[in-house]
């Protein structure tokens, strides 16, 4: 049986019914469903029949974390496929080649002839795939028995914390050795939001209160970078990176100041919504299903399903990842339009162990 076939159930099966408040808004904008889910069915096709089974890893050219391919095969696991699930954790247990003796892991190894494509690493470990990584082992751990995940988790958090937490909370770039190692000490708005998203996850996997106080804190530097954003509007380019991390920390936390951190992020997305660029359009609609799940604000549904309708028309290339983005995209919002979720639970306010 084709992969395509096995994820069709995850495009089609979100059938129960919701609340008619939640639903409001959205029923309008579904019956183009129809003509999206043709193409989506071909990029799913494309996309599980391009898995390396020789190697792991979801691209035959560049082995490295890869958050929302990952993200789709544990969704279609979750649900039953198994051979989906048999990909995801694969491709974690073989990353873990990636890790390095501190701890951190580098950002992708490229494939070279007569050599195994794991085993040559661009010698970057930038903080973004620090934090995929962290949240993905943190996942994979509650998930799966073994305790190969915690010890990868556990050793790339080392790495964070040692390396590349600054003084005022916030994570630097990351570290750079050509050939000689050191700390790039710049800092950006996506590469904190990422982290504090990832610190989250590690939290609700550990209960651990010193990983939470670390996410506390580079959360409290990065929305006082968005409170002063008119003196640097470049972080407005990060707008969906910025608001799922405040969501997050709102869930973990239960305080209403980092929701409505993350509400006006989104009113800003809303404004400038570009369904061109594949990835932020897949963050701004997720983001849009997760803030109508946590309000029940109708509208933020019916963005998201205007949001994908837009996204659908735009040409979706050959690269694994950002079709994996869409595809999980498409998963989510027919589950919340369905009345379901298949995203993970976030951690909730659990007690420190």
């Amino acid at each position: 049986m084709r992969f395509m076939t096995l994820f069709g159930s995850l495009l089609i099966g979100a059938c129960a019914s919701t609340s008619p408040a939640k639903r409001e808004g959205a029923a309008a904008h579904v019956g183009a469903e129809a003509g999206t889910q043709g193409r989506t069915v071909r990029i799913a096709d494309r996309f599980w029949s391009g898995y390396d089974r020789r190697h792991a890893g979801f691209n035959p050219r560049i082995k490295r974390i890869e958050p929302y391919s990952l993200e789709l095969a544990w969704t279609a696991g979750s649900r039953g496929d198994a051979r989906a699930a048999v990909m995801a954790q694969r491709t974690l247990l073989t990353s873990r080649r990636l890790i390095d003796a501190d701890g951190g892991m580098w950002d992708l190894s490229l494939a070279e002839p007569r050599k195994n494509p794991w085993r040559s690493p661009v010698r970057v470990k930038s903080a973004e795939t620090q934090a995929d990584a962290l949240r993905a082992f943190s996942i994979a751990a509650a998930t799966w028995d073994s305790t190969k995940y915690p010890e990868a988790a556990g050793a790339i958090d080392r790495f964070i914390e040692a390396e590349l937490t600054a003084p005022d909370g916030s994570v630097y770039a990351g570290k750079i050795c050509d050939p000689a190692c050191g700390i790039d000490r710049s800092v950006s708005a996506r590469a904190n939001a990422r982290m504090i998203a990832a610190l989250v996850s590690y939290y609700g996997l550990t209960g651990r209160a010193s990983v939470l106080e670390r996410a506390l804190r580079a959360g409290a530097w990065l929305a006082a970078r968005w409170e002063q954003r008119a003196l640097d509007v470049s972080i407005e380019n990060d707008a969906e990176a910025f608001a799922t991390a405040m969501l997050a920390l709102h869930r973990v936390t239960g305080e209403g100041s980092w929701l409505r951190a993350a509400e006006s992020a989104a009113e800003l997305i809303g404004q400038r919504f570009d369904a061109a660029d594949s990835e932020r359009a897949v963050e701004a609609i997720r983001l849009a299903i997760d803030l109508w799940q946590e309000t029940g604000h109708p509208g933020y549904l019916a963005a998201a399903v205007r949001r994908f309708e837009r996204l659908a028309l735009e040409r979706i290339g050959d690269e694994p990842e950002i079709a994996a983005a869409v595809l999980l995209a498409e998963v989510e919002l027919r589950a919340a339009v369905g009345g379901g979720s298949h995203r993970e639970e976030e951690p909730k306010q659990v007690a420190a162990r």
